[in-house]
């Protein structure tokens, strides 16, 4: 294996833990490898599950990869088959080990049956692997641990030309426990992603009908009861993608929508109430297309949400986004990742003080697996990556009690906004910066604070603040 792009940002030691902030890519030469789902270890380590296409041979196989807190890899791992096999899916056992499932398409008399395996996390070896036959087409979806180390899939459910949804536990041997169709809908259903709570299970998707998709999302026991289900209408065309629970307050949904915005596609989220009743909806992105596929909580009740992003030059490839929002739905701060061809983000998960992604990155035309490491206010040594000629530029005095002067060391081919925010990420001001600029801030309370200077181009480092009495 090689690490085809490694770049990373020392930190100011104000997080608990001394991971280093990046972006990463991980790939070999002869293949593609891509990541759709990964767990964060304790210690920062994150296991991924994806896919790798062997060029030459046209096999495609399920694919995991471990790579320590500092970026490094561990080991990489393989599912087999005598046919494709796609790996879509991962968690954490109460064991320590990672189950993992997919789809496999050597099945006898179906297109494609579900497949589960675990695999040890300290040397990656496996437990066991499974394939099973459902339906005509059974793809795993997403899972969740259950107490005795077994597991419990979503999973689409196909027969003829009705779909919906399926919930699968398997005991600790990868052996079925129980099946259940949950469709209390009357279009085909399309599952997502789950979220384990205390009382059961939150699930996400879409329902088509006629000409439509709407989002759905559904509670059930954790015996796959359905408890509520509420099918969210809309004008236009919206996809359920990823749901993430808000303490006692509710969910937000995460997904893709082209009934709100500037037209086109873009990132969706949505937020609901414990009962599944609608909240408010709002969409991100720019004025292409845009695709949301994963929404995280954060420790403030607002959320970081995952996806792709058309580029703005006129190449038609795809960034890597990440945005930042408030409880309110309104937005902190957006991150894009792509400084090669087509970039994107599939997961997103929240750890000691850090965002981590990870995706599918485009180098030496062929993809490879991509983990983002951002802070709270979405720095890495990466930032917006499109730029060849980064923002040169001082500020000072550090620390500061009245009054900051931002310097731009050369002048800029194109606006300069200047942004300041707190230790939690939220916006204290912003500004167009042209040359030098003196900032009034002796009304601000003492404290932690960051300023950058960004451009349609780039996102400057942030530089760490101290507001002195």
């Amino acid at each position: 294996m090689r690490l085809i792009v490694t770049f990373f940002l020392f930190l100011f030691p104000i997080f608990s833990h001394s991971q280093n902030l990046s972006f990463n890519t991980y790939g070999t030469l002869d293949a593609e490898e891509r990541a759709f789902d990964m767990v964060v270890l304790d210690d920062g380590s994150v296991i991924t599950i994806g896919d790798r296409y062997e060029t030459a041979s046209f096999e495609r196989t399920g694919y995991l990869l471990k790579v320590d807190a500092d970026g490094n890899e561990e080991w990489n791992r393989q599912l087999t088959s005598n046919q494709d096999l796609y790996g879509t899916t991962i968690c954490q056992l109460p064991n320590g080990n990672v189950f993992v499932a997919g789809y496999d398409y050597d099945v006898p008399n179906r297109t494609f049956g579900i497949v589960v395996a675990e695999y040890n996390e300290t040397n990656g070896l496996s437990a066991y692997q499974r394939t099973h036959e459902f339906a005509q087409d059974a793809e795993a979806k997403d899972c969740i641990p259950t107490s005795d180390n077994g597991a419990i899939v979503l999973s689409s459910f196909k027969t003829g030309s009705s779909s919906t949804n399926l919930l699968v536990r398997f005991n600790s041997s990868g052996d079925t426990v129980w099946t259940k169709l949950v469709n209390p809908f009357s279009g085909d259903e399309s599952p997502r992603e789950m979220a384990l709570l205390s009382d059961g299970i939150a699930i996400t998707g879409s329902v088509h009908s006629g000409s439509t998709d709407n989002v759905f999302a559904i509670k059930t026991d954790l015996d796959g009861n359905i408890t509520w289900a509420e099918e969210y209408l809309s004008s236009g065309i919206e996809f359920g993608e990823s749901i993430s629970e808000i303490s006692a307050e509710g969910f937000y949904i995460a997904g893709t929508s082209n009934a709100i915005g500037n037209g086109g596609l873009d990132l969706l989220v949505m937020k609901i109430d414990v009962n599944g009743q609608f909240v408010w909806s709002t969409d991100f992105g720019r004025n292409g297309s845009e695709l949301g596929y994963d929404i995280a909580t954060m420790p403030d009740g607002g959320a970081a949400l995952t996806g792709s992003a058309y580029k703005t030059d006129t190449s038609g490839f795809r960034d890597l986004a990440l945005i930042r929002i408030e409880p309110s739905g309104d937005e902190i701060w957006t991150r894009y990742f792509g400084n090669v061809r087509a970039e994107t983000g599939h997961e997103v998960q929240i750890h000691n003080n850090q965002i981590i992604v990870c995706g599918k990155a485009d180098v030496d035309d062929t993809e490879d697996v991509a983990i983002v490491r951002a802070d709270f206010n979405g720095n890495t040594s990466l930032g917006i990556v499109e730029s060849k000629n980064p923002i040169s530029w001082n500020i000072y005095p550090n620390p500061f009690t009245e009054q900051l002067t931002v310097q731009l060391k050369e002048q800029s081919t194109e606006p300069i906004t200047l942004r300041i925010t707190d230790f939690a990420g939220r916006l204290i001001m912003e500004t167009s910066l042209k040359s030098t600029i003196t900032i009034d801030l002796q009304t601000l309370p003492t404290g932690v604070y960051f300023a950058s200077c960004l451009s349609s181009a780039f996102t400057s480092y942030s530089i760490k603040l101290i507001k002195g009495h």
